[in-house]
């Protein structure tokens, strides 16, 4: 079961919408068309898990087709809700009264620019507070050594890991087009950077599960 409370008084006459999205703490206050554009992501989830004969097929165009900040929100905001488990089909309640015609409709708008950079702040939000640069380069140093070697080889680190808040999409992104820069093909370049973000995720999961 997931809760959608409006703020009371004044901020509701400003739209906002208070949603429990991370995991562990208390619910974040998003904009209107945020929690929307949520409210419908979780939609189109339970419709591909509703099927169990079609799910396969439902999820392989649900899930490529929204991006990564969605998919990252979507999975905290699911786990958050149900114990840490993703995969499970949710029931939304209290949500604001117009989000009801969009209830068991499976279509998702595209994301805007706005909902992206709302996305986006809590997700640098959740990250900044599961740990810091030291904490990551000592898990990455640990789990993935050889890819982890690599990047400080090429100067790779302090582009991939230098921002306040470090998440995953981004070390995936920065770190590949160092690679690239250093030489390496493209399929090489991706294979690398995407271990070190799979094991900065994994990192983060960790620290996740002690707050659910």
């Amino acid at each position: 079961m997931i809760n959608f409370c409006e703020w009371p008084n004044e901020q509701a006459s400003r739209g906002g919408v208070s949603v429990r999205v991370l995991p562990g703490h208390d619910p974040v206050q998003m904009s209107r068309e945020g929690a929307l554009h949520l409210f419908r992501l979780l939609q189109r989830y339970n419709w591909c898990l509703s099927n169990v004969e079609g799910y396969r097929s439902r999820w392989a165009t649900y899930w490529p087709a929204i991006k990564p900040v969605e998919r990252a929100l979507l999975v905290l905001f699911v786990t958050a809700n149900c114990g840490g488990q993703f995969g499970r089909r949710m029931v939304a309640v209290d949500a604001p009264v117009e989000f009801e015609r969009f209830e068991y409709v499976p279509d998702v708008a595209p994301l805007s620019a706005r909902i992206a950079r709302e996305f986006q702040a809590i997700l640098t939000l959740h990250y900044g507070r599961l740990g810091d640069r030291k904490d990551i380069c000592d898990w990455l140093h640990s789990r993935c050594p050889k890819e982890f070697a690599l990047l400080v080889s090429v100067g790779g680190l302090s582009p991939a890991l230098g921002a306040d808040v470090i998440d995953p999409e981004s070390v995936r992104k920065s770190s590949r087009e160092r690679f690239i820069e250093c030489g390496w093909d493209r399929k090489g370049a991706s294979a690398i950077a995407t271990a070190l973000s799979k094991h900065l995720l994994w990192f983060y999961k960790t620290r996740e599960a002690a707050l659910c």
